[in-house]
């Protein structure tokens, strides 16, 4: 952590430093990958695990409620945690890590707990998903920001290991509350989901603006976001409406999907740093955009839990791979700070799109068919975007490393 400090105050370095002065593994470095693993497990996890509080709010804590409006909390913790990267990247850059990772905790921990407290719409609203979706993502990008400065040719590697934070979250979460709540009620619930959260440099990079490989790939993250966690968000109640007879069967969905997505974050990180993070992408949103057309059809128990499997796992670099494929594509890591916020606030900006918008479809619908073309449009419209930027950046050749 305290190379980002020195990589500030030294305004004289105009390159990042040769890899062999990165420590790029070891005892400290691989310390930094443990800690960016419970930033995951705590932000990203509580995300994952959104489908499990959005049905229980259905079902009437939130008195008359609808979907939509339910999605919007999530859609606006998930908008803010990526969304927030952009004043979080910058003030990273500017050697404010450490004030932005005790600010992220206070403001993650206090809205879990404003949130056990809330029974109005408005409360939650305010509380899970603008309190806890901010203190997320200042605990986020700072965190991803220092696993660069540790790594150079295991950066995917390092990145994958600690995204896999997520998945876990998006396991321990979801049982944390389906369990507890009917036992110790919602606020205690809450708890105990709380306690497991616990110079010349420019705060704008203009030139990403005439990079077009950099912004084919941006606008393929804001686009993809549209659609990628769309899923995570309706698999519990698509599955509540065939099994009626079990809830959690429901809940067995989410566990699947974020289960199956530990190793969709893993592999693909070892596997881009032989290809490449941004083909790994790429491999990543054509196949999670086949699958949600395949969601189509899947109207049997069986065939969501295949659905729900192959998803998490394909769907995993969406997550894992997004912060090292913007440094593959940024020329002075010095200033990664600002990149990883401007492609974290599109991606933001996304989610916030693409989740009302589905719960509007289902509402207006009472099917679930709109939903899955919306989700499978965008991530068929980022597929292509994020092709160009390939090709933008590499050329035509498949066999090329991008």
């Amino acid at each position: 952590m305290a190379r980002i400090d020195a990589a500030v105050q030294d305004g004289t370095e105009k390159t990042p430093p040769a890899s062999t002065a990165i420590p790029n593994g070891g005892l400290k470095a691989w310390l930094q990958v443990l800690g960016g693993f419970f930033v995951f497990f705590s932000t990203f996890g509580v995300t994952n695990a959104f489908g499990v509080f959005e049905a229980y709010y259905a079902d009437g804590h939130l008195g008359s409620s609808t979907k939509s409006s339910i999605s919007i909390i999530g859609a606006i913790q998930t908008f803010i945690l990526l969304a927030s990267a952009s004043i979080a990247g910058p003030l990273c850059d500017h050697g404010y890590f450490y004030q932005l990772i005790v600010a992220g905790s206070f403001l993650s921990c206090l809205g879990m707990f404003m949130t056990s407290l809330s029974d109005k719409y408005y409360q939650v609203l305010l509380a899970q998903g603008i309190c806890v979706g901010l203190g997320s993502g200042f605990l986020f990008t700072p965190s991803m920001a220092v696993l660069s400065t540790y790594f150079s040719t295991r950066r995917n590697l390092a990145v994958g290991v600690a995204a896999t934070g997520s998945s876990i979250g998006g396991i321990i979460y979801p049982v944390t509350f389906y369990y507890l709540q009917p036992q110790i009620g919602y606020a205690w619930a809450c708890h105990e989901v709380r306690t497991l959260t616990s110079k010349g440099k420019k705060y704008i990079d203009t030139s990403i603006f005439v990079d077009r490989t950099f912004m084919l790939y941006a606008i393929s993250m804001f686009v993809g976001f549209v659609g990628v966690f769309i899923p995570f968000f309706y698999i519990s109640n698509m599955a509540g409406a065939i099994a009626t007879r079990s809830s959690s069967v429901a809940l067995s969905f989410l566990l699947v999907m974020n289960g199956v997505s530990t190793f969709g974050r893993l592999i693909p990180g070892l596997l881009a740093d032989r290809i490449g993070p941004l083909n790994v992408i790429c491999i990543s949103s054509v196949a999670s955009m086949v699958l949600v057309w395949c969601w189509i059809p899947a109207d049997r128990i069986g065939g969501l839990f295949a659905f729900a499997a192959l998803y998490g796992f394909f769907s995993g670099a969406f997550v894992s791979l997004p912060s090292m494929t913007t440094v593959a594509l940024s020329p002075d890591l010095r200033a990664i700070g600002a990149r990883m916020g401007f492609v974290n606030a599109l991606a933001g900006s996304g989610v916030l799109l693409g989740q009302p918008i589905a719960g509007a479809i289902l509402e207006s619908t009472g099917s679930y068919l709109g939903l899955q073309c919306w989700a499978a449009s965008a991530l068929a419209v980022s597929s292509i975007l994020l092709i160009l930027a390939r090709v933008s950046k590499v050329g035509p050749s498949v066999a090329q490393k991008a």
